[in-house]
C-alpha cells in the first residue's frame, strides 16, 4: 500500500492565497455623471485618465485590491478589479471622503468610453 503524499500542492496554496483575498477585496460601486462626486482622475503630466474617485466614508487603505461596478452618467457600466492609489479623508479636506482606484489593463472600448467623457468633465489632476 502506498501511502499519499499530505503536503499542499502549489495550486492549493495559490487557491488558499486568493480566497482569503478575495475575503478582503471590498466591492466599490460608482456612478459618473456630469455633477457626481466622484471622478475620473489624471496625472498633471499627460492628463489623461489613470482611474476613478470613488467618493466613500469607508476608505480601504492604499494598495488594498477593490472590485469596482463603474456606471458610465447612467448608461454604460463595466466592472473590473483596481488598486487604491490614494485616499482623501475629510480631516484634511473639504470635500468628500473617498479613494482614487487606478485602472488595470481595461479593454480599448471602456478605455475610449472614459476619454470621451472625459473631454465633457476634466478629470481630477493630481501631481503624480
Amino acid at each position: 500500500m502506498q501511502r499519499e503524499d499530505a503536503s499542499p500542492s502549489n495550486r492549493d496554496v495559490t487557491t488558499g492565497a486568493q480566497a482569503i483575498e478575495s475575503l478582503f477585496t471590498q466591492d466599490l460601486e460608482v456612478d459618473v455623471t456630469e455633477h457626481s462626486q466622484a471622478n475620473f482622475y489624471a496625472s498633471l503630466e499627460d492628463k489623461q485618465p489613470r482611474g476613478v474617485f470613488v467618493a466613500t466614508w469607508l476608505t480601504p487603505s492604499i494598495g488594498s485590491k477593490v472590485r469596482v461596478t463603474l456606471t458610465l452618467a447612467g448608461i454604460e457600466e463595466f466592472e473590473f478589479e483596481g488598486t487604491v492609489d490614494w485616499t482623501r479623508d475629510t480631516l484634511r479636506s473639504t470635500t468628500w471622503p473617498g479613494v482614487g482606484v487606478r485602472f488595470p489593463a481595461i479593454p480599448s472600448d471602456v478605455r475610449a468610453a472614459v476619454r470621451r467623457f472625459s473631454e465633457l468633465r476634466g478629470p481630477l489632476l493630481f501631481d503624480a
